[in-house]
């Protein structure tokens, strides 16, 4: 005999000996209770109960929430209205998203105002692993003065009466010393800018801790901003370049 027969029988005898009443179909009633849905798991039972709150059985798999991870913004300087801002924008049409720098020298022109660009100005690609705080504030990689290549430099080409030139910038150290910073230098023609401008914060600079990090040499490192300042009044030319070193700016503002 099949289970379903024994079942049954003893289900049919307590019914006859009930006198075999049956109930009328009740009315539905409207409820504002909550609804609890159970789901089985692999291993085991997840029960929702009302009001929203999922419990699991021993046996079940609990699964974690996602993580997102969030990436700063990128940084917008302060330009004074007049100034020209230099930074990824205006030079990313010379870019290869795959390479850091340009195959050959390049011109560009910003509120009017042209500048040439060695090919050692390029722009900080992804890195493979850990932080990419540099990548992510889209800064342009200056290579240093020494490569056999030759450095990032820009240099304007025109005559003009700008009096400041502010570079922002980052590194992964607190404090820089002069030797790491940005150089700006100034001359009478396009053929002469040779005078060298110290920046106007001093010899050694403190940053500012961005909270972003940077994958150098295979270690994370915590990234600092920096802000320099150089006066170029009564000069017609100047022109920005990295020394014996490469340079990470976020953006160059003329005034």
């Amino acid at each position: 005999m099949k289970k379903t027969n024994l079942v049954i029988l003893p289900v049919f005898a307590a019914l006859l000996l009930a006198g075999c009443t049956t109930r009328k179909p009740s009315k539905k009633k409207t409820s504002n209770a909550q609804v609890t849905s159970t789901t089985k798991t692999p291993g085991g039972t997840s029960t929702t109960q009302p009001g929203g709150t999922s419990t699991t059985k021993p046996g079940g798999t609990s699964v974690a929430p996602s993580q997102t991870t969030v990436i700063p913004p990128v940084s917008q300087p302060d330009v004074p209205t007049g100034a020209l801002l230099i930074d990824y924008e205006a030079l990313k049409s010379n870019f290869d998203e795959k390479y850091v720098y340009p195959k050959a020298d390049y011109s560009f022109t910003v509120g009017g105002v042209s500048f040439n660009a060695t090919a050692g100005v390029g722009h900080k690609t992804s890195n493979t692993s850990g932080g990419n705080y540099y990548y992510e504030q889209k800064a342009l990689q200056f290579r240093k003065a020494n490569h056999e290549s030759g450095g990032g430099v820009i240099t304007v080409a025109q005559e003009t009466t700008y009096s400041k030139v502010t570079v922002n910038w980052l590194a992964t150290y607190a404090t820089e010393a002069s030797q790491y910073h940005p150089v700006v230098k100034v001359g009478s023609s396009a053929a002469a800018i040779t005078t060298n401008v110290p920046c106007n914060e001093g010899t050694e600079v403190s940053g500012t801790s961005t909270g972003g990090v940077e994958n150098v040499n295979n270690a994370d490192r915590d990234v600092y901003r920096y802000v320099t300042t150089y006066t170029i009044s009564g000069n017609s030319y100047f022109a920005i370049m990295s020394q014996n070193n490469a340079m990470y700016i976020t953006s160059i503002i003329v005034e």
